[in-house]
């Protein structure tokens, strides 16, 4: 019995040593894409998703002639274990990747098309094109957001005249369904930009009242819109000042989180919030001012840990990539986390979380793009329970939980 507790203190000591440690790891440098066929890209764009099969990288190059979509699968400390993955070698551009433990869907836009891949294999290999044709070329942004109960969410935007109006559809059970215009109404006439987001109950999206197409020259105001799977709410002003740029809309449960840049000068990033069936949103909170979003990163980042925290990334001099984080039920935003080099041109981020492990990808003007982990604590073992097992004429502990 002695041996017992001396083997089983001897594994507390380990666990409360493995404990003290959590930080950003170093930052590994993944690759240098290719350039696509033309010459030097016009835009640059990524997107992030994590899974029990590993984190897995979405990449856009895009140029007039060509635009490039890569896949990427890597470790937790940024090993490339497959990839790149061609999913497209022509005009691919506004990538986003969703899932849960068994699917992943690869989004994008390509001319009148929205293409959708599928892997039901942790990314090792894709199904073809299952997306959908759209009416319009021009495009100023695609978002998707997946849930096992509820299927694939997937928003767009196509520019009609001189404004963009934005849709909504919805793959369930094998087919596309519940195709909508959202900006069909009096209040929002016009908007692009679009982003989603699925709550517990309901699926929700935003658009810019804006007309540009890029960040520098969009300007306009943001609303949300909710759907009940049956339909939809009149639109909710996220904010009515006609300086906000880029917006993204956030759920994973019953409150909401929006986040929006306004032109001001300096540039300032916000926040508000709402429980998922309330009318309104509250009033804005500035997260940071005298940030420096470039014109290609179009959208927010944002991602949620296992305790419950919000985490969102952007770009402030001289810091470069920063993160802050708020709990989902309200507090104040935690002090700013330097995620990149400073004083580098850098292009677009993305952060993704795993357990409480925060994960972030970003690209810079030398084309490399660059990884660093959040090693947090980990998870107590729940139910945690020690018995003794007797084997070779020695007792040893058997931790279950």
């Amino acid at each position: 019995m002695k041996k017992l507790i001396l083997i089983l203190s001897m594994v507390l000591v380990c666990l409360v040593i493995k404990l003290q440690s959590q930080d950003w790891n170093g930052i590994v440098n993944l690759y240098n894409p290719p350039v696509p066929q033309g010459g030097v890209e016009d835009w640059e764009r990524c997107a992030l998703f994590s899974n029990k099969d590993g984190i897995h990288l979405l990449t856009a190059k895009y140029a007039p002639s060509s635009g490039y979509v890569y896949y990427y699968k890597l470790s937790t400390t940024g090993q490339v274990l497959t990839g790149p993955i061609t999913l497209t070698s022509s005009q691919g551009n506004y990538p986003t990747i969703t899932g849960d433990n068994n699917n992943l869907y690869a989004v994008y836009h390509q001319g009148s098309n929205i293409k959708v891949h599928r892997s039901t294999d942790g990314g090792a290999n894709w199904s073809s094109n299952i997306g959908f044709t759209q009416t319009a070329n021009s495009c100023n942004g695609v978002d998707a957001e997946y849930t096992t109960q509820r299927g694939l969410h997937v928003v767009w935007s196509e520019k009609v005249g001189s404004v963009y109006e934005s849709y909504f559809y919805r793959y369930y059970n094998g087919s596309w369904q519940n195709n909508f215009n959202i900006t069909n109404t009096s209040s929002i006439q016009n908007g692009g930009m679009p982003t989603v987001t699925v709550s517990n109950s309901k699926a929700h999206v935003s658009v810019n009242t804006g007309t540009g197409n890029t960040f520098e020259n969009n300007v306009g105001q943001v609303y949300s819109r909710d759907f009940n799977y049956s339909s939809w709410s009149s639109p909710i002003a996220i904010t009515t000042n006609p300086l906000s740029r880029v917006d993204k809309i956030f759920s994973k449960g019953d409150i909401m989180h929006a986040f929006y840049y306004i032109n001001s000068d300096p540039i300032a990033l916000k926040y508000r919030r709402k429980a998922v069936n309330d009318a309104s949103w509250s009033t804005d909170v500035t997260i940071d001012d005298a940030v420096y979003p470039t014109n290609q990163t179009h959208k927010i980042s944002v991602a949620q840990s296992t305790n419950d925290s919000i985490h969102v990334s952007y770009i402030k001099p001289p810091y470069g990539f920063v993160t802050k984080s708020i709990h989902k039920n309200g507090g104040s935003f935690s002090g700013l986390s330097s995620v990149s080099e400073g004083g580098v041109s850098h292009r677009d981020g993305a952060v993704a979380c795993s357990s409480n492990d925060k994960f972030f990808i970003y690209s810079q003007i030398d084309n490399y793009y660059k990884y660093r982990q959040y090693d947090a604590l980990p998870l107590a073992p729940q139910n945690i329970s020690v018995t003794a097992i007797h084997q070779s004429g020695y007792n040893y502990p058997l931790l279950s939980w």
